[in-house]
């Protein structure tokens, strides 16, 4: 079954996953190593785009399913600006909890919404 939960006729992502996600270090933006300068970035869900820290990915070809007990969506992520990359990317949102898998073989999460 496909649906859209989204708001917008432009939007490809459907609302329930737009926003920051992340763990509670990434969340934080706390510094990765406690005397370093780079810090734990959340992902940026946007109604086309995905963000991770400098990196920003163009999502294509979503669909959307409603699954018991959450929401499951899939896109293609073409991400980089000096050389691109293609992903496939799977959202799963159950319970507030949103996992990111790339490619089936590279999984984030569980993530939270972070709050500012």
């Amino acid at each position: 079954m496909l649906c859209s939960f989204s708001t917008s006729a432009f939007s490809l992502v459907p609302e329930p996953l737009l926003g920051v996600w992340g763990t509670e270090a990434q969340c934080a933006r706390a510094l990765i190593i406690p005397t370093g300068t780079k810090r734990f970035e959340p992902f940026d869900i946007r109604p086309d785009w995905l963000g991770h820290g400098e990196i920003w990915c163009r999502l294509t070809g979503v669909t959307v399913s409603a699954t018991s007990p959450g929401l499951y969506s899939n896109a293609r992520a073409r991400c980089g600006e000096d050389i691109d990359r293609d992903y496939e990317i799977n959202f799963h949102l159950v319970e507030d909890q949103l996992t990111v898998t790339w490619d089936r073989n590279l999984v984030n999460g569980p993530l939270k919404r972070c709050t500012d």
